[in-house]
C-alpha cells in the first residue's frame, strides 16, 4: 500500500481539507504530520496566545485521529529536512499540503518541494485556506485589484459560477498496526520551552469547537418574526456594536484552519436562504454581509501575494517618507490602555485580557495610534500580532495599512476616526467601556465617552477623578486631527512636485 504524508500548517482539521482528501484517495495510508518550524517560532511577531491556541488544536486533532485508529506525528526542525527524513523512514512516495500565501511560507514551501522532488518524492499542493486564490480574481486588464469593492464584486461573480466544493472526512484514515506502531515510535511533541510563561488562550481550540461556534453563529444570522418567517438581517446590523455578541468569533479558527472557509461560506448561504442562481449581495442580509467579510480576508491575502513588500513597507510607496513620531511613551500608554479615550482603552484592554478585540474597535484603536498619536503603523501592527489569538499577517497588515492611509483604500488619509463619536455611536450605553475600563463603571452615560468633561462633583460622585483614577486624554482630538492632516498633506504635496 502507498503511504502519503499530509503536512499540516493552517489546516488543523479533518473536514474541508483538500490535501487530506486527496492523500486518502484509493488505498493510500495517510500519515498526518505537523512540524514546529523554528523560523516561525523565533519571529518577533509570533504571539504566545496564538501558539497556545495552536498547541491545543493540535492536541484535539491528535485525539480525533486516535479515535479513527491513526495518530498525528509532531516534529520540530527545518520542514524540508524533517519531511525528507520522515518520507524515507516511512517509505512515503507522496507528500501533500494545503497552500500558504505569505512571503516566508512561499519561500519555505518552494524549498520543501525542491528537496522532496530531488529525492524522487511526488509533491502536491491544494487550496484549503481561501475562497479565491491569488491570481484567480483579476481586473479586466489582468491586474490585481487594490481596492476592495471591485475585488468583492469580481470574487462574488466567480463564486457564483464556480462554487467551491467541500471535501468530507476521508473514511480510510485507520493505519494497520505495524504502521501505527512505527508512527507512534516517531512521536515528538512541541519544544519543551515553547509555552513557558504563556497563559492559556481564552477560547477552546480544535475542529469540534470551531464547528460548534459556527453552528451557533449561523443560527443567529437570521431572526424570524412571530410566524417563523421572513429572515431579518442580524449580523449586518449588529456586528459593529462591541458590547453585543454579534460577530462569529471564528477569526482564530480561520487563522489556524481548525475550520475551513468554504464551510463558513456554505453555512452563510444556507443560513441566509440564498438561491444558488444569484450572487450574494453583502449589503442586504446578515449572511451575505458575513460573506463580504470573509472576502476581505481573501483580498488582503492577494494583496500580500502580488505585493509582498507590504510585509515591511507601505503599499503606497510615497508614505515611506511620512514624518511619524518617535515617541515610545505614546506607544506604551496606548498599549496599556491608558490614553484617556474610553473606547480606545477598552479595546486595547480587551486585547490584553482576552487576546481578541472587536473588529470595529480594532479600526478605532489603530486609527488613534496612527493618526492621533502619529506613530508608525508597523509598531502597532506588531503589537496586535504579538497579543491577538487570531493574529494573521495578511489581514493584520492590510487592516493597519488601511487605517494608516498607506494601503488599499482609494482616498484614506483624511479619514480620522473621532474616538468619542465612535464610542457614542457604537457603544451608546457604555456597556463595552464599563466592562473593560472598570474605573469608569459608575460614570453617567452622558460622560462615559468623554469623562474629562465631567464636572468635579460628578467625578467625585462617580468615584472617578480624572488624572487620578483615570487619565486625562493623552492628546486633544481637534489638535491631533490638524497635526495628522498636515503630516499626510506634506507627503502628498511633495509627491505632486
Amino acid at each position: 500500500m502507498q503511504i502519503a504524508i499530509h503536512w499540516l500548517r493552517r489546516d488543523i482539521r479533518l473536514a474541508d481539507n483538500a490535501a487530506l482528501a486527496y492523500a486518502a484517495e484509493g488505498r493510500r495510508l495517510v500519515i498526518p504530520v505537523f512540524i514546529w518550524d523554528p523560523a516561525i517560532l523565533t519571529r518577533s511577531d509570533t504571539g504566545g496566545q496564538r501558539i497556545s491556541f495552536l498547541k491545543q488544536s493540535l492536541d484535539v486533532l491528535d485525539a480525533d485521529l486516535q479515535g479513527r485508529g491513526s495518530r498525528l506525528l509532531v516534529r520540530q526542525g527545518q520542514p524540508e529536512e524533517e519531511l525528507l527524513l520522515l518520507a524515507r523512514e516511512l517509505g512515503a512516495g507522496l507528500v501533500v499540503f494545503n497552500r500558504d500565501y505569505e512571503p516566508l511560507a512561499r519561500a519555505r514551501d518552494q524549498q520543501v518541494m525542491e528537496a522532496l522532488q530531488a529525492a524522487g518524492i511526488v509533491v502536491q499542493s491544494f487550496n484549503s485556506h481561501l475562497l479565491t486564490e491569488p491570481g484567480q480574481v483579476l481586473s479586466g486588464k489582468g491586474e490585481p485589484y487594490t481596492v476592495y469593492t471591485p475585488f468583492k464584486r469580481a470574487a462574488l461573480e466567480r463564486l457564483l459560477f464556480a462554487p467551491p466544493s467541500i471535501p468530507g472526512i476521508p473514511a480510510n484514515l485507520r493505519l494497520p498496526e505495524p504502521v501505527l506502531a512505527k508512527v507512534e515510535g516517531l512521536q515528538q511533541g512541541a519544544p519543551a520551552n515553547l509555552l513557558e510563561g504563556i497563559e492559556a488562550h481564552h477560547q477552546p481550540g480544535g475542529e469540534a469547537a470551531a464547528l460548534a461556534r459556527l453552528k451557533q453563529f449561523a443560527s443567529n444570522l437570521v431572526e424570524r418574526n412571530e410566524d417563523g418567517e421572513t429572515p431579518i438581517a442580524q449580523y449586518a446590523s449588529q456586528r459593529n456594536f462591541p458590547a453585543d455578541p454579534g460577530t462569529s468569533r471564528l477569526s482564530a479558527h480561520l487563522r489556524m484552519g481548525t475550520i475551513g472557509v468554504r464551510t463558513c461560506y456554505q453555512a452563510a448561504l444556507q443560513a441566509s436562504g440564498l438561491l444558488a442562481d444569484r450572487p450574494p449581495s453583502p449589503q442586504s442580509h446578515g449572511g451575505e454581509s458575513w460573506i463580504g467579510e470573509l472576502l476581505w480576508r481573501d483580498f488582503y491575502y492577494q494583496i500580500m501575494w502580488h505585493y509582498p513588500q507590504v510585509e515591511t513597507e507601505p503599499l503606497q510607496a510615497k508614505y515611506k517618507t511620512l514624518a511619524t513620531l518617535d515617541n515610545q511613551s505614546y506607544v506604551d500608554v496606548w498599549a496599556a490602555g491608558q490614553t484617556g479615550y474610553p473606547i480606545v482603552d477598552a479595546g486595547v484592554r480587551q486585547m490584553n485580557t482576552l487576546a481578541w478585540m472587536h473588529n470595529r474597535v480594532r479600526m478605532v484603536t489603530a486609527s488613534f495610534f496612527c493618526k492621533h498619536l502619529r506613530l508608525d503603523y508597523r509598531l502597532g501592527e506588531r503589537i496586535f500580532m504579538q497579543r491577538l489569538e487570531d493574529g494573521d499577517l495578511a489581514s493584520n497588515n492590510g487592516g493597519w495599512q488601511w487605517v494608516a492611509g498607506s494601503g488599499t483604500d482609494a482616498q484614506p488619509y483624511y479619514r480620522i476616526f473621532n474616538p468619542t463619536l465612535q464610542g457614542e455611536r457604537y457603544d451608546p450605553a457604555g456597556d463595552y467601556v464599563r466592562q473593560f475600563v472598570p474605573e469608569l463603571a459608575n460614570v453617567p452615560q452622558k460622560y462615559i465617552h468623554s469623562p474629562w468633561l465631567m464636572p468635579t462633583e460628578v467625578q467625585q460622585q462617580a468615584g472617578c477623578v480624572i488624572g487620578k483614577h483615570y487619565p486625562a486624554p493623552i492628546v486633544d482630538h481637534k489638535e491631533a486631527r490638524v497635526a495628522a492632516l498636515a503630516m499626510y498633506e506634506a507627503v502628498n504635496k511633495a509627491g505632486d512636485r
